[in-house]
């Protein structure tokens, strides 16, 4: 899995949580593919993550956008 590829051990976890926020709500389009945009926008960092779920919980298209999934 892309993310426990690109975290530490101890910080997979975390990120997992964090993107499983994403799909929650019906209009939360693509929740896979937008999850790996974000996780690749991440660049390993959880901080990024956060940012760019809370992007993407306003328009997920951004995140596609930024990550050149389009």
């Amino acid at each position: 899995m892309v993310v426990r590829d690109t975290f530490a051990e101890d910080r997979a976890p975390v990120v997992l949580a964090l993107l499983r926020e994403y799909g929650t709500e019906e209009w939360h389009c693509e929740p896979d593919r937008v999850r790996r945009a974000i996780v690749k926008l991440g660049q390993g960092d959880v901080d990024q993550i956060r940012h760019y779920l809370n992007v993407a919980k306003i328009d997920y298209r951004d995140v596609l956008y930024y990550s050149g999934d389009y």
